[in-house]
């Protein structure tokens, strides 16, 4: 694997072009009769709000930029971001990967298009259907049933995918999953390109992959034309904070994705957020950043190395690419499950009782993230509180999972989750006139809503799709649905 394009000198970290921008125009001292409205000064007291934040809380003002048109420091920044990420085209987003992801579709998708997209789609891909108007055609990753998750989109699905629909203009796609299992994307783009589709490849969990060996190969240097990171998941940067990627030869040009850009996200972005942004990619590209990157791998290693070797019923997935299922894996996500006991019980409880915060649970295990920001100090009570469970659950013998509440997703087997019905596109389904009914009336009925358990599981239905009795049993207590004539 290719690692990112281009080094930087550690100190060129704090000199970004949009901190630089920032630290000049407080120089100057201005008198800030312009928005923001706290012009600079700390008018109340909350939590996270400081004098220094608020100074650097900026507006489009004197030697600064516009993210809408970049011509200065926010173009200097993108443009050296796509040197390091090795791409044609780089764009800082302030809401989120979910912005980028839906851009990408807006700026390639037309009323009425046939998109095939992997059912593990992000929520925000499913807004991205309401705002384009297109058909979409679900694709269903691999289904790994002993650990309740679901894995890698294979190349022989979306060719056959393809063949069926072979105008279909776009392929969408999540990897990793939410639990770091990637997906072949050199395989599936060389496809996707034989049939004419454009690929877009959610990459929000991998946005450490370009920057080290050790980690799995990226899309950003696959033949993809889209590919979205979320800098703020793992890179370090605030919250809301991601980029976008067109990575060299893209199908879409870089006026396309800004208008599509422009149509979506603020006008007033926040430059401690941009700022924030930039300095996470170019930390990563740093000699420290190297550093710490290394260290949080080989920090993660020596944890899975601990918890194989102690851990006698709770189970650690230890995924061995390549196989169909796991094209590739990232081992900074450690998930867990127990065989009969509740990933969201026992999870739950460790938070409450050990202070070890999870990123997710579910019925089957609970998923822990060991990022950039963690301490060895914390790998250490991590392992000391999973190690205890352990103990506690041998001594118990076996257990019975707690029932499930209603409405909860995890309740269906892997073939109830294929009887998506579609019956009209999800933008049109949006703009009906809608009902809230009660679940047992929802079957039958056409879904006006997502319902879904987290943003990156699998749907239990979209706007559009025809609940099946199927799914009775997933739904929460009310649905909307389209009001029938």
């Amino acid at each position: 694997m290719d690692a990112a394009a281009v080094a930087i000198e550690a100190d060129a970290v704090a000199d970004g072009p949009i901190a630089k921008a920032i630290a000049h125009y407080l120089t100057l001292q201005r008198r800030r009769f312009h928005v923001p409205g706290h012009a600079g000064r700390l008018l109340f007291e909350s939590p996270g709000l400081s004098e220094a934040l608020l100074a650097a809380d900026l507006s489009e003002v004197e030697g600064l930029d516009v993210l809408s048109q970049p011509e200065g420091c926010i173009a200097t920044s993108q443009a050296l971001a796509a040197s390091i990420y090795g791409v044609g085209h780089s764009f800082y987003l302030i809401n989120g990967a979910s912005v980028g992801l839906q851009a990408a579709m807006l700026a390639t998708l037309r009323p009425g298009d046939d998109v095939l997209i992997a059912r593990n789609a992000h929520r925000s891909l499913i807004s991205g259907l309401i705002l384009t108007g297109a058909n979409p055609i679900w694709l269903w990753p691999e289904r790994l049933s002993e650990w309740g998750l679901w894995a890698a989109l294979t190349s022989q699905t979306v060719r056959s995918a393809l063949e069926a629909h072979p105008n279909a203009r776009l392929v969408a796609m999540t990897s990793p999953t939410y639990e770091g299992i990637g997906s072949d994307i050199d395989a599936i783009a060389e496809i996707c390109r034989a049939y004419g589709a454009l690929t877009l490849v959610d990459e929000a969990h991998g946005a450490l992959w370009p920057f080290s060996e050790d980690l799995p190969p990226t899309a950003a240097h696959a033949r993809v034309d889209v590919v979205v990171h979320s800098l703020h998941k793992s890179a370090g940067s605030l919250t809301q904070t991601a980029i976008a990627h067109l990575p060299h030869g893209s199908g879409v040009s870089p006026s396309q994705f800004q208008q599509a850009l422009n149509a979506l996200q603020t006008t007033s972005p926040s430059y401690p957020l941009l700022a924030s942004a930039e300095a996470a990619v170019l930390h990563l590209a740093s000699p420290a950043g190297r550093a710490q990157l290394q260290n949080c791998i080989d920090c993660a290693t020596r944890v899975r190395h601990e918890l194989q070797r102690e851990l006698r019923h709770l189970r650690l997935f230890s995924p061995k690419p390549p196989s169909d299922a796991i094209a590739s894996a990232d081992l900074t996500a450690l998930y867990l499950a127990i065989p009969d006991v509740a990933g969201d019980e026992w999870g739950v409880r460790l938070e409450q009782e050990c202070g070890i915060a999870f990123e997710a649970t579910t019925s089957a295990g609970a998923l822990y993230k060991r990022s950039l920001g963690l301490l060895e100090s914390d790998d250490t009570a991590l392992i000391r509180a999973l190690c205890s469970e352990d103990q506690r659950l041998r001594s118990l013998g076996a257990c019975c999972a707690p029932e499930l509440a209603e409405g909860d997703a995890r309740r269906l087997d892997s073939n109830q989750w294929r009887s998506a019905n579609v019956a009209m596109t999800p933008r049109d389904a949006f703009f009906s006139a809608g009902e809230r009914v009660c679940a047992d009336d929802a079957v039958g009925r056409i879904a006006q809503e997502t319902l879904v358990h987290c943003p990156p599981g699998i749907p239990i239905t979209v706007p559009g799709e025809r609940i099946s009795s199927a799914l009775r049993e997933a739904l929460p207590d009310t649905v909307t649905v389209v009001r029938e004539p």
